[in-house]
């Protein structure tokens, strides 16, 4: 009879042994798939990143652009105004 139990707490401690390997694979596997999203999430930022730098640039191109258009409007003014007095 101690044969069979001593047997049986064998087989229990393999299989809580297994439980233990097969947790820690599984928490590796979590930690790798965490960090690829992480990876992700970072080049994803850099890309949104790049548009805003990009979007502010377009920005400033376009108040010069409005700058310009606004001070010809004002000297076509002038030269009507002058023309029409």
């Amino acid at each position: 009879m101690d044969t069979v139990r001593c047997i049986i707490f064998i087989l229990a401690g393999l299989l809580c042994l297994f439980v233990a390997v097969k947790i820690i694979f599984v928490m590796q596997e979590i930690n790798l798939k965490k960090k690829q999203t992480m990876f992700n999430l970072n080049n994803q930022i850099d890309q949104i990143n790049g548009l805003v730098e990009q979007f502010r640039q377009t920005l400033t191109k376009s108040e010069s652009a409005i700058k310009a258009l606004h001070k010809t409007s004002e000297k076509i003014l002038s030269f009507f105004n002058k023309y029409n007095n």
